[in-house]
């Protein structure tokens, strides 16, 4: 548990997208970082490395979800904003 806060932490420190998602929907931002946390083993130390984890994972989950919005955003964040 304290692991995924750390990383939560890093992402939005270094992920403006994210810390505006988090502000404007944190139960979106959280289901969408519970579905990063699964996906993405922990490897970065720093919070630009987790942003860089972060942001390659979302462009991932949005290239392969069918009708991708703009904004890069996965799946179960569009459909709640």
């Amino acid at each position: 548990m304290l692991v995924g806060r750390l990383r939560a932490d890093r992402v939005l420190q270094s992920d403006p997208g994210a810390a505006a998602l988090y502000e404007r929907d944190p139960a979106a931002f959280a289901a969408a970082f519970r579905r990063y946390e699964r996906e993405v083993p922990a490897a970065a130390f720093h919070p630009a490395e987790e942003g860089r984890l972060w942001r390659g994972w979302r462009a991932a989950a949005a290239d392969s979800s069918p009708g991708t919005a703009a904004d890069g955003r996965p799946p179960e964040v569009r459909r709640r904003g």
